[in-house]
């Protein structure tokens, strides 16, 4: 009997052994500063101080430490996945494995309150362009998370937060303009329903594809009264057909790799224009293929965030149109701004986490005659709005 009671000791202390030498080995290794797999900094060890532990921080942000340095820690989130599917679980850390191979992210621990804040602040301004420039030379695209538009591919019984609420909420506030005049809603939710049939989203990522975007500039163009270049007159060339993205990493399993497509106007090169960004971007390309051997492949597409990027066509494409466009963005743009170059000669585009300066410095700087704010929900309630006022 005591021979069988040691034997079944005997799993548990070897995971405690295990645990134990992978925290040591965590903490004699070499920090790492960034995740590949996660695209995101890692957290480092914090500096100790006895306000920090009265307080309750230096404790929180060293246990955010361990665990972002624990050894092989990208390997334990696979392990961990599986196991639970293997369990017949079908949401593992906020994100479902629905149907066609698609994984969803739940969103459920989405700010609601800030997304309302956000709505307001955003509004504002967005009225405040309308007035000053013409309804017509103002825009808004609010883009809905996977989910939104994929709901037939989530597990049953799901549960995921309702975008639909804030969609409608800053659609309402964008219309309340005292005067009547307001900035033109661009339904982008109608258009990705439209065809949700089609691979509009990656199923490993939580950007929408080429396709999607497509969808999306053709609703935005239309608003305007124009007509989208048609989708036959692009071609479409696979960059990538092992693509893991964000919500992969979330997990780190995944049953279907996702297709990458970059499309180019036939009779045009991607070279017809030029890119500047941030000081340190200056190429005649709007595609940064180096991202194809990098994790991060979706920042192939305009070399992914700026803080400030200037696109402008080249003399022989260029149509001498005397509008300017401003975008507000954040990574959703990335993939739509080469089909809105066929509309205008420049585009200006900012991105409010990494910027410095107001956004009417930026307006006054390049002449922007034309705005449009486009964001993901998700973003959108997470964006710091300050540098609209």
């Amino acid at each position: 009997m005591e021979k069988n009671s040691k034997r079944g000791w005997a799993p548990a202390i070897l995971l405690l052994v295990f645990l134990l030498g992978g925290m040591a080995a965590g903490l004699l290794a070499k920090p790492r500063t960034f995740s590949e797999n996660e695209n995101r900094n890692l957290a480092q060890k914090p500096k100790f101080s006895l306000s920090g532990i009265l307080e309750g921080s230096y404790e929180k942000d060293y246990e955010s430490f361990l665990t972002d340095q624990f050894p092989l820690r990208d390997d334990w989130i696979s392990l961990k996945t599986r196991g639970e599917l293997a369990l017949g679980k079908r949401e593992v850390n906020g994100v479902c494995f629905g149907e066609d191979n698609y994984l969803l992210e739940t969103h459920l621990s989405v700010d609601e309150k800030a997304g309302e804040e956000n709505a307001t602040k955003a509004a504002a301004f967005l009225r405040k362009e309308a007035e000053r420039r013409g309804a017509s030379h103002v825009q808004v695209m609010l883009v809905p998370a996977a989910t939104g538009v994929l709901s037939d591919k989530l597990p049953a019984h799901a549960v995921t937060w309702d975008q639909e609420k804030l969609i409608t909420a800053f659609r309402e506030d964008c219309a309340s303009g005292s005067d009547g005049t307001s900035p033109l809603w661009v339904d982008v939710d109608g258009a990705l329903a439209a065809h949700k049939e089609e691979p509009i989203f990656y199923r490993t990522d939580h950007h929408w594809t080429t396709l999607g975007a497509y969808y999306g500039y053709a609703a935005c163009v239309k608003a305007l009264g124009e007509e989208p270049v048609p989708m036959e007159d692009f071609t479409r060339t696979i960059a990538a057909d092992d693509f893991l993205g964000t919500v992969y990493s979330k997990v780190g399993y995944a049953r279907q790799k996702d297709t990458l497509e970059i499309w180019t106007r036939k009779g045009e090169n991607d070279t017809d224009v030029h890119l500047s960004a941030d000081g340190t971007l200056d190429q005649d390309s709007l595609y940064v293929t180096s991202y194809l051997d990098t994790k991060d492949k979706y920042s192939t597409f305009l070399g992914g965030n700026h803080a400030l990027a200037v696109i402008t066509k080249s003399d022989k494409t260029a149509g001498k149109s005397e509008k300017t466009l401003l975008i507000i963005k954040d990574s959703f743009a990335n993939c739509l701004v080469p089909f809105l170059t066929n509309h205008y000669d420049k585009i200006v585009l900012v991105d409010l986490r990494y910027l410095k300066e107001r956004i009417s410095d930026v307006e006054e700087q390049y002449g922007v005659t034309d705005v449009l704010l486009l964001y993901n929900t998700v973003h959108f309630t997470e964006a710091n709005f300050a540098l609209l006022q």
